[in-house]
């Protein structure tokens, strides 16, 4: 037997039969499916009642409760509504197999479709009287919100989230912050300035803005939109859209008064002003007491729909099913964030991470979400105080670990090549964008990544950054340069600069960053420089790769400018520190229990797509290092941290980087490893062709010619194929500078690089050794960057040479 609520239903959920008859049942209308026959022994509803009844702790508990054909068989009918439901999963099949779970600190059930998570379900309460922890559910109004719940949330999280209600407040204290210039006042309808009011506290808005026409503050309706009522009662309120409208009216609803909405507290004409409000993101999102989410619609027309007395209604559906013993439970789907226009946005990704706290308005439901919680109008909130990142529920997600990086009180180079992939991805409707869309987040990583980010690229980390690779369909094209207008606020940075008095075209976006490119980053394209981390599992243990310096790195603004900032990649410069000579607040440890080998796998696309296994030894380190900072998290060796009274650096802006180092030609081979989606191509030396060389990933193919397709090698000696019968010289000559050293071990599985498993790759001694290199194309005085590489030592070191001064844009 079936409960559903009589109110409108929802694409996203399991249809009802429309030729069932309801009657009326309580609050409730039963869907009379066929005569209903409990058994009191039925193992489903046992057991779906004993998980229900688990108390809240760190224990998960499973249950299979068999294949769907043989529950369909039981004779107890009451849980038959349940098994309907999962038929609309994609992993149905009369033999799939049904089971459920309760993962730790969490009262929810969750029913599987072959492992699959279908239905979470809650359990209400059998009447208003009951008040046991275990009724979790709850019902709310199809139409309206409970402002009361709401207002609830913030109190719990105010009362038992010291981090959320105090770190806000001490970022937008702190010296490094930068308040609102202005802020709607919601009570006088009008603008204010910040710095006029005796409360700094405020609400801020994110809303993907799409097509709408809407009002924006500039120079000349500054001073009429500072006047009381000019925003409902003056010609500019007609050209607010109906987002921001619904915004104020959710500020006066919950108690509040000041809003931050960037069109209209940002002076759009103001060069000056719109620089630093854009820099100041960090603060202003951190710094608001409550961010709102407008999550859903693909405009800012769309509004925020359920808020009795300023907005129109929702449309709101909840799915109920009834067990044996009279017991009710309730779907509790979780919200499509990641299926709407807003989580797709670039500005509003780094938005949603800067915010302490957020209120999200999606799939006409709402849900509060903090460093401690996640509440939703659905579930009764529980009183606790544990990270996100910690929850078995949510530590999974992309928002935990991201929020762990912002969190941390040391650079998480992973995480942070993993953020950066995602923000890749997002989509700018003006690709320049890429910059300013990340501005906020670069200033909140300045105080974790000693000497911040230039470009995206973290500066202690820079001979690793500059190694990313990319791909996906538009990988291969520059984004716009500075000659086309800026996108959402504003232009793109264009440094210029002559050499011998002839004009050399810089662009607003450095090709050797990935800001400079479109498509995305690998999420694991900085690996080599994970060795600094002591994995709590040996098994992260997943790469050998490291990077060694080799040349220093300069930015500059100009190409002719005088004064050249040394970058301070510096994160190996205590790699080879002794015990007894350790940096001040590190201690070193004995390293006792040592892990002598890890297991690797993987799929091998020469083989079909087999799934592989080995091992590898590990070879620890004698020692690991802790700092008095983070005694919990552990070290091979100490890096460089941002600790108080530091303050976090933010590079002066520069799109030029410069070194002294060597150059070397080499030709392009054939492309290996197309499966994996990269553009790995083999080069080969142009004073011996027939010398396998090492390994370029390209951004395109497009203007470059390859070698012919070849037969195999009939054998290699000292790393020279024999028995290429291919023209050598047809293919593109390269231009390559060295960046950096690298090496690997070879009794390894290194699948992520490409020439990994190449006959011709040199397998000679314990370690493969090469030299990143960088095909570099000039352009004037400056050159850019076309690929990103490896070549093996032996080869490198053999070529002849030459010194260059390297000016990359």
């Amino acid at each position: 037997m079936k409960i559903t609520r009589k109110r409108p239903r929802s694409q996203s959920r399991p249809s009802h039969d429309s030729s069932t008859r309801a009657r009326r049942f309580g609050d409730y209308h039963l869907s009379r499916q066929e005569p209903t026959i409990g058994i009191s022994h039925c193992h489903f509803c046992a057991n779906i009642m004993r998980m229900a009844k688990m108390p809240l702790e760190k224990k998960e508990y499973h249950f299979k409760a068999g294949a769907a054909k043989d529950l369909r068989g039981t004779l107890c009918t009451v849980h038959r509504a349940i098994l309907a439901a999962c038929r609309e999963s994609p992993s149905w099949s009369m033999w799939a197999k049904i089971s459920m779970s309760k993962a730790a600190m969490q009262r929810t059930i969750e029913v599987k479709v072959d492992y699959a998570m279908f239905l979470r379900l809650a359990l209400l309460p059998r009447s208003r009287k009951s008040v046991h922890p275990r009724y979790c559910g709850r019902m709310v109004d199809p139409s309206w919100f409970d402002m009361a719940t709401l207002k609830s949330w913030k109190a719990i999280c105010d009362e038992n989230h010291p981090k959320c209600r105090d770190g806000a407040l001490a970022l937008s204290c702190s010296e490094t912050a930068s308040p609102p210039h202005l802020l709607i006042d919601t009570q006088r309808m009008c603008l204010c300035k910040a710095d006029s009011l005796e409360t700094g506290s405020y609400l801020a808005l994110s809303y993907v803005w799409g097509a709408s026409t809407q009002l924006r503050a500039s120079t000349e309706n500054l001073a009429a939109l500072m006047r009381q009522d000019s925003l409902v009662a003056s010609e500019h309120a007609a050209k607010i859209p109906q987002t921001i409208r619904d915004a104020m009216g959710l500020v006066r609803a919950l108690g509040e008064r000041y809003l931050w909405v960037d069109t209209l507290c940002i002076v759009q004409d103001d060069d000056t002003v719109r620089s630093a409000q854009i820099h100041a993101m960090a603060s202003i999102y951190a710094g608001a007491v409550l961010t709102i989410v407008a999550a859903q619609g693909e405009n800012a027309d769309h509004g925020l729909p359920g808020i009795s007395g300023v907005s129109r209604p929702r449309k709101y559906d909840q799915q109920l099913f009834r067990v044996a013993h009279g017991h009710t439970f309730m779907h509790c789907p979780d919200a499509p964030v990641i299926q709407t226009p807003w989580s797709k946005r670039g500005w509003t990704y780094q938005e949603s991470l800067l915010s302490t706290r957020k209120l999200m308005f999606i799939g006409d439901t709402v849900e509060w979400r903090c460093h401690y919680a996640v509440f939703r109008e659905d579930i009764q909130p529980e009183d606790l105080c544990i990270p996100i990142s910690a929850q078995e529920q949510h530590q999974s997600s992309p928002e935990a670990k991201e929020r762990l990086l912002l969190d941390s009180r040391w650079p998480r180079i992973q995480e942070l090549n993993a953020m950066i992939d995602t923000y890749s991805r997002k989509n700018l409707t003006y690709p320049i964008d890429i910059l300013s869309a990340f501005t906020g987040l670069s200033s909140a990583l300045a105080g974790i990544f000693d000497g911040g980010l230039l470009y995206g690229i973290p500066e202690m980390f820079f001979d690793v950054g500059l190694l990313w690779i990319g791909r996906g369909n538009d990988a291969g094209r520059l984004r716009e340069s500075c000659e086309h207008d800026g996108g959402r606020h504003g232009n793109g940075h264009c440094p210029g600069g002559s050499v011998d008095g002839v004009s050399t075209p810089i662009l607003a976006l450095p090709t050797w960053s990935w800001m400079g490119w479109m498509g995305f980053v690998h999420p694991n394209c900085w690996n080599s420089a994970w060795d600094y981390l002591k994995p709590k599992d040996p098994q992260g243990t997943h790469t050998s790769k490291r990077t060694v310096p080799l040349v220093k790195w300069y930015s500059h603004a100009k190409l002719d400018s005088p004064y050249r900032r040394l970058i301070p990649n510096h994160w190996r410069q205590h790699a080879d520190v002794k015990p007894k000579n350790v940096p001040p607040g590190w201690t070193a440890h004995k390293h006792t229990d040592k892990t002598l080998h890890g297991t690797w796998s993987h799929w091998d696309w020469t083989l079909e797509k087999e799934h592989v296994t080995g091992y590898y030894p590990l070879r620890e380190p004698d020692y690991f290092y802790t700092h008095e900072s983070d005694p919990d998290s552990q070290f091979w060796y100490p890096i460089p941290l941002v600790l108080p009274p530091q303050r976090g650096c933010v590079p002066p802006p520069g799109s030029l980087i410069s070194c002294d180092t060597k150059r070397a030609y080499m030709r392009l081979g054939e492309r290996i490893r197309p499966q994996s989606g990269y553009l790995h191509v083999s080069i080969y030396e142009d004073s011996q062709p027939s010398r396998w060389a090492g390994v370029l990933t390209l951004h395109t193919l497009d203007g470059v010619t390859l070698r012919a397709a070849t037969t195999r090698p009939e054998g290699q000696v000292n790393g020279d194929i024999i028995g290429r019968t291919a023209a050598h010289t047809a293919s593109t000559v390269c231009e390559l500078a060295a960046v950096s050293t690298g090496w690997a071990y070879n009794d390894w599985k290194e699948y992520s690089m490409g020439e990994w498993e190449l006959p011709a790759r040199p397998r000679v001694g314990d370690k493969y050794e090469w030299y990143n290199v960088m095909w570099i194309e000039w352009h004037g005085g400056v050159a850019r960057r076309k690929a990103i590489g490896r070549v093996c030592k032996a080869v490198w070191e053999s070529q002849g040479l030459e010194p260059i001064r390297l000016v990359l844009n």
